[in-house]
């Protein structure tokens, strides 16, 4: 955790970015926090608390659901649920750490300070979302895609901050699921799948997305699901293949909570069932 000799409370988003634009490299935005105690920087003097610039709202437009990067994941569930809000969304923010930690994690915090066993990444990129970053050169859009190909903090610019994130609402024929497997309730996950279904009016599948979580140091697509299943009528044992497809894709490393032979078995598994899931609720199964 950082020594600090300054802790600053801005009143607005420009003056949120006048303060981290003078102090440099030894000021950091501060979100929910949760994660302040793994900087071992000795540069970071300094904390610029977002709490009070206003970004905290939620509200649902033409283009999906807007985001402000400052929404806890308590609020995100209760602002948003009723909405047309992706279940793989909010199932996500339900089972990010404990309902306490959940008062405290804000959408953006989870989606810039990445780790491995991180919940909503692993949603926001099966979602297509897009991420809104402000900085002193403007405003600039990044999809989930691109921001996730890295750690998010290396794709954005010296004094930029991550403003609004942008989410496609879900269709009547579409369906979406998210899980995680960890060996206690309290465990980081050994592994997550968002999985997210699109069916044509035949009952074929016309998109499907799948991402997963902690079997790597970041979130990965599995476009090999997407080439199983497009165009085909769902079925188990489709289903099961589109799994086993993503395992042998995915890459995946070990640790000492779960082999890397584990966690491939773990993922064809949870892909399947997550595709299940998400056929069930484009069907329109509760």
């Amino acid at each position: 955790m950082p020594e600090l000799s300054a802790f600053l409370r801005p009143s607005s988003l420009e003056e949120a970015l006048a303060m981290l634009s003078e102090h440099g490299d030894g000021a950091r935005p501060l979100a929910g926090g949760t994660t302040l105690i793994f900087s071992k920087s000795s540069r970071v003097d300094t904390l610029v608390d977002l709490r009070g610039v206003g970004l905290d709202g939620a509200d649902v437009r033409d283009d999906g659901l807007h985001l402000g990067a400052m929404l806890t994941l308590t609020g995100l569930g209760r602002e948003l649920r009723g909405a047309a809000c992706p279940t793989a969304l909010l199932e996500a923010a339900g089972k990010a750490g404990t309902r306490v930690l959940q008062n405290q994690i804000t959408v953006g915090g989870n989606c810039v300070q990445v780790y491995s066993w991180s919940d909503l990444p692993v949603a926001m990129l099966c979602l297509d979302a897009r991420f809104v970053l402000t900085g002193p050169g403007g405003s600039r859009t990044v999809a989930a895609k691109e921001l996730f190909a890295k750690a998010p903090v290396r794709t954005m610019q010296e004094g930029e901050l991550l403003v609004e994130v942008v989410v496609p609402t879900e269709g009547t024929a579409a369906g979406s699921a998210y899980q995680k497997f960890t060996r206690t309730d309290a465990d980081h996950s050994i592994c997550s799948v968002a999985a997210r279904v699109e069916l044509d009016q035949s009952g074929a599948i016309s998109l499907a997305r799948v991402a997963a979580g902690a079997v790597r140091g970041l979130p990965q697509l599995m476009g090999e699901v997407e080439q199983a299943l497009v165009g085909k009528v769902p079925s188990e044992a489709l289903l099961v293949e589109a799994g086993e497809r993503a395992a042998k894709a995915a890459r995946i490393t070990a640790d000492y909570r779960a082999t890397a032979g584990y966690r491939q078995q773990l993922l064809a598994v949870m892909v399947a069932d997550m595709l299940g899931e998400a056929v069930k609720r484009a069907g329109g199964a509760k």
